[in-house]
C-alpha cells in the first residue's frame, strides 16, 4: 500500500482561474490551414499559457444524410480547433489577449472562417455564418415555428396552485 502515501489530496484553487478560449476553426485538411501553420504555431511556442489543439470529428460527422437533418452546418469539416490562452496574474492579460488575437487574425486573414459554436468569440466576424453556415435563416424558421407551437399548445403548460405557470 505504499501508493497510499503517494496520493495528495487536492482542493482546487482557492482563486479565479484567468483565462480566454475561442474556436480557431474548422478544417477539411492541412491545406487549410498551410498558409499560416508555422505563423500560429510559432506565436503559441513563443507565447507562455497559449494552447492550440486540433481535435478530430469522426463517425458520421459528414454524412449527407444529417446534413439535411442537422442543424450543424460544418459537417464536411473533419477537424475542429480550439486556442486557449491561460494565465496566473491579471497583470499578464494584456500579453496574452493580444496574442490570442493576433492569432485569431491570422486564421481570419487565410480565409479560416467556419467555427465551432461551444466556443464562441465577441471577435468572430459574421458570427452566423461562422456559426451556422448556410443554416441560419433554416434555424430561425425552426425556432419561430417552435415557439408557435408552443404558445398555441396550452396542453403542455402545467398551472400550479401559486398560480405559477410553466410551458
Amino acid at each position: 500500500m505504499i501508493w497510499l502515501l503517494l496520493l495528495k489530496v487536492h482542493y482546487g484553487l482557492q482563486h479565479p482561474i484567468y483565462f480566454k478560449n475561442a474556436s480557431a476553426g474548422l478544417y477539411r485538411n492541412y491545406k487549410d490551414i498551410e498558409a499560416c501553420a508555422l505563423i500560429v504555431l510559432d506565436k503559441v511556442i513563443k507565447t507562455p499559457g497559449l494552447i492550440y489543439q486540433i481535435n478530430t470529428l469522426g463517425g458520421k460527422i459528414n454524412s449527407p444524410q444529417f446534413q439535411q437533418a442537422s442543424a450543424y452546418a460544418h459537417r464536411h469539416l473533419p477537424f475542429l480547433s480550439e486556442l486557449q490562452a491561460y494565465w496566473d496574474e491579471p497583470k499578464e492579460e494584456k500579453n496574452r489577449v493580444e496574442a490570442f488575437e493576433e492569432i485569431q487574425k491570422h486564421f481570419f486573414e487565410n480565409d479560416v472562417k467556419a467555427h465551432y459554436t461551444n466556443y464562441p468569440d465577441l471577435n468572430f466576424r459574421n458570427w452566423r455564418e461562422a456559426y451556422y453556415g448556410n443554416n441560419y435563416e433554416r434555424l430561425l424558421a425552426v425556432k419561430k415555428s417552435m415557439i408557435l407551437k408552443t404558445e398555441l399548445n396550452t396542453s403542455k403548460v402545467l398551472t400550479f396552485k401559486s398560480g405559477i405557470c410553466l410551458t
